[in-house]
């Protein structure tokens, strides 16, 4: 490899680093703003913000869904810094977590665009698919950072 070619391959994993640093930190504050805001101050709007808005709506008929989302955030943020740290396990454990925000989603949302087709109100499955939306996005988005950021590489 030429000088130029190892200069670019570093500062691509510099960027995916970083990227994938910024993704999972936004995950763990939107998530740690929804689930420990003050009820009366709730911040409903955040919800349209949030990776697992969708998954979270069944959850809550059995527990508080921040009994499953808070520590998935904190996974992969500590898989993010077991990664950082050389311990090439951490990668798999930000996949595992970005695969379950993305299986949730991806297996709620059409039960509820299901429900909300009967409804006369055709404006819920504009909501459905906007809440839904994040929770696609954000999962795919670091991937996309990690595997730019290619912690296997020698």
């Amino acid at each position: 490899m030429t000088d130029n070619m190892k200069e670019q391959l570093l500062k691509k994993t510099k960027q995916g680093k970083l990227l994938t640093l910024i993704l999972l930190l936004y995950g763990l504050v939107v998530t740690l703003i929804i689930f420990l805001s003050i009820s009366g101050e709730r911040v409903e709007w955040l919800h349209w913000l949030a990776p697992f808005t969708i998954a979270s709506m069944p959850i809550r008929y059995y527990m508080h869904p921040a009994v499953v989302f808070i520590p998935l955030a904190v996974l992969a943020l500590v898989g993010w810094l077991l990664l950082h740290k050389g311990q090439l396990f951490g990668r798999e454990i930000i996949i595992g977590c970005m695969i379950v925000y993305l299986a949730l989603n991806l297996f709620f949302t059409p039960f509820y665009m299901l429900l909300v087709s009967t409804s006369q109100k055709i404006d819920y499955v504009g909501q459905i698919l906007g809440l839904s939306l994040c929770g696609t996005i954000y999962p795919v988005l670091v991937l996309i950072a990690l595997h730019r950021w290619n912690p296997r590489r020698k």
